[in-house]
């Protein structure tokens, strides 16, 4: 019987916790897990040293973790023993079809490996891949992604504290506990029309949502996900990124454009 958290099968480790909380239920399946912070902040670090080692440019490292997160959606995973551009080709095939089927193919371009020009760097930018992929599947990442738990802004604010481009942008993304106080203070509530004029990569939207989803039903959060969040960001790469963060939370057809 495969387990499940999150109503998502493990890909990693059962945790003592919930090793336990399985036997003393006599469930293989465990709801509303909430993630460890600072565990992915850690892993967050230590992938982004993977990158590093494995000759990825500080400003492609989150859309490359984008890239790679959208990758894993399906149940089969990509065939990390092909050759480097082999399965560069095949995970980019498989965030243009995730792209499309959510209405976003426009952001294509902007969520994908692309291989370094200097051949000798393949080998070690495939590894590098490979084992962010292995990181991914050990944090049981998609039962992580579907909890209340804003993880890809996790990592994107490691990567991003990395890439001078941000900082040359004056992207600053505003922290969890801040993008949650203002859901909380404001009560968002399921008629309520949440509009982000700078949206980034999209943290108060996630914060909205996850709120609205802890006090509503399921037919009462996809409204309001796919009919109440509004978003506007200049730059298409970082719209790429809010979205991507969308997609994870069950809609990628939500109002986020890019706009001066």
């Amino acid at each position: 019987i495969p387990v499940k958290i999150n109503k998502k099968d493990i890909s990693g480790f059962l945790t003592p916790q919930q090793a336990k909380t399985i036997i003393e239920n006599n469930n293989p399946n465990i709801d509303d897990v909430e993630i460890d912070d600072n565990l992915f902040i850690k892993k967050a670090e230590e992938i982004n040293e993977i990158l590093h080692l494995g000759a990825v440019n500080p400003h492609q490292r989150a859309s490359v973790m984008a890239a790679l997160l959208l990758s894993v959606l399906d149940d089969t995973q990509p065939n990390i023993d092909a050759a480097p551009s082999v399965l560069t080709a095949e995970i980019n095939a498989r965030v243009k079809r995730i792209l499309i089927s959510q209405g976003k193919p426009e952001f294509t371009d902007y969520i994908e490996l692309k291989l370094p020009k200097t051949e000798d760097n393949h080998l070690k930018y495939k590894s590098a891949i490979v084992s962010t992929l292995q990181e991914l599947r050990i944090l049981n990442i998609r039962s992580a992604m579907n909890s209340g738990s804003d993880v890809l802004g996790k990592f994107y604010e490691v990567f991003m504290k990395y890439a001078n481009w941000a900082q040359d942008l004056g992207i600053v993304l505003t922290p969890r506990h801040i993008t949650q106080f203002a859901a909380e203070a404001i009560n968002v509530e399921i008629n309520d029309i949440v509009y982000d004029p700078c949206c980034g990569t999209g943290g108060f939207l996630v914060a909205a949502h996850d709120y609205v989803k802890k006090n509503a039903n399921e037919d009462q959060t996809k409204i309001f996900k796919g009919n109440c969040l509004f978003g506007v960001e200049q730059d298409p790469g970082i719209v790429s990124l809010a979205i991507v963060n969308m997609i994870f939370r069950g809609d990628g057809k939500n109002n986020i454009r890019e706009r001066q």
